[in-house]
C-alpha cells in the first residue's frame, strides 16, 4: 500500500470514531435540554402554595431581628443557628 493510502485509512477512521461520538453527545444533549424543558414547564404550571400567616409571621420575625436587614448586607452571620427564627439546636431539627 501507498503511505497516503494509509494515511487516508487512518483519517478515516479516525473520522468516523469522532463524529459518532459527536452524534452520541449531540442526542444526549438534545434529550437533556427537551428534559429540562418539560421540568420548568411542568414547575411554572404547578400552582403556588398560598402563605400562611405563620409564614408571613415567621418572616417578619426574621427582619426585626436580622443585624443586617436592610444594609445591603447579605452574608449569613456565623452564629445563624443563634438566630432566634432558626431555632435548631444540636444539629437536631426542631
Amino acid at each position: 500500500m501507498d503511505a497516503v493510502t494509509v494515511v487516508v485509512a487512518v483519517i478515516s477512521i479516525i473520522m468516523a470514531q469522532m463524529c459518532g461520538l459527536l452524534g452520541l453527545w449531540l442526542r444526549w444533549r438534545m434529550r437533556r435540554e427537551k428534559v429540562r424543558g418539560q421540568y420548568l414547564t411542568r414547575i411554572s404550571e404547578r400552582p403556588r402554595r398560598p402563605r400562611s400567616e405563620s409564614d408571613e409571621e415567621a418572616e417578619a420575625a426574621f427582619v426585626e431581628t436580622c443585624p443586617n436587614h436592610g444594609k445591603g448586607n447579605l452574608s449569613v452571620p456565623a452564629d445563624i443557628h443563634d438566630h432566634p427564627a432558626f431555632p435548631i439546636t444540636s444539629g437536631a431539627v426542631s
